[in-house]
């Protein structure tokens, strides 16, 4: 295995630390716009979680902030702040004792982990 080559980590590190993005091809406007469209399926949501879209989104409002789109990074902020409610929502739906939304059944100690 051959060593990484040196630019190529510096950039990677400057990135890292800086939250620029990789891709600076696709608009942060873009990538918030369908993070947003989305919210709308939670399979859509899943989706992109799954593909790592919603770390994509965080970026993209730095990356708005920085060239002052405040629309953008408002609604980038706003998509994080639904994806963080639906994420609680998820794990206390989940916990032991929770009656489910289903004909009030109660959550059997063994499916919530």
């Amino acid at each position: 295995m051959s060593d990484p080559d040196p630019e190529a980590v510096k950039a990677a590190l400057r990135r890292l630390v800086s939250g620029e993005r990789r891709n600076r091809d696709v608009p942060p406007e873009s990538t918030v716009a369908g993070a947003d469209s989305s919210l709308t399926n939670v399979r859509a949501a899943a989706d992109v979680a799954d593909r790592g879209g919603f770390a994509a989104v965080e970026a993209a409002v730095t990356a708005a902030e920085r060239r002052g789109d405040g629309a953008t990074a408002r609604r980038g902020r706003a998509v994080l702040r639904t994806v963080s409610a639906y994420r609680a929502a998820a794990a206390d739906h989940f916990h032991a004792g929770h009656v489910g939304l289903m004909g009030g059944e109660q959550v059997p100690s063994d499916e919530t982990s």
